[in-house]
């Protein structure tokens, strides 16, 4: 039976420093807490199970409902090059602007659809749910920086 390390110095007042932060959230909690009318308290109780029904739903939702991949004109891409049953992971549905920053446009080969199995996402304003595409590997970095998300 191999012998454990012991908790160096370092280790054991890093722990001791974890634990002292911890008491001091849970302080200011109650200290937080103790000022609120039983009023306040029972509005907080009920914002926090509304909270908790919310993420349930969602999650509920996405169980049921997963999101697929969009068209380009379905995820209302902004580029100059697209159509109806373009892929919002084609490369030519890109945009490249500087969003925040693509200095270096990628050379504009298509890729197989087979090879696309990276999942990426957009949120933007104008849509209720998230713009959602498939990509492959080597682009990834391509959307990342034109706006898109990997979760």
């Amino acid at each position: 039976m191999a012998d454990q390390a012991k908790p160096t110095d370092a280790e054991k007042a890093q722990v001791t420093a974890q634990d002292a932060r911890a008491k001091a959230i849970d302080a200011q909690a109650k200290a937080d807490d103790a000022s609120k009318s039983p009023e306040q308290r029972k509005a907080d109780a009920a914002r926090a199970d509304a909270d908790k029904a919310a993420a349930v739903a969602a999650e509920t939702e996405a169980a049921v409902n997963p999101l697929e991949p969009m068209s380009a004109v379905e995820a209302k891409v902004m580029a100059p090059h697209i159509n109806e049953d373009m892929s919002a992971g084609d490369h030519f549905a890109q945009k490249f602007g500087n969003d925040p920053a693509n200095p270096k446009p990628a050379t504009g080969e298509m890729v197989e659809p087979d090879r696309m199995t990276v999942k990426l996402t957009r949120i933007t304003p104008d849509l209720a749910e998230p713009a959602v595409t498939m990509v492959a590997p080597e682009m990834v970095g391509d959307y990342l920086r034109a706006g898109w998300s990997q979760d």
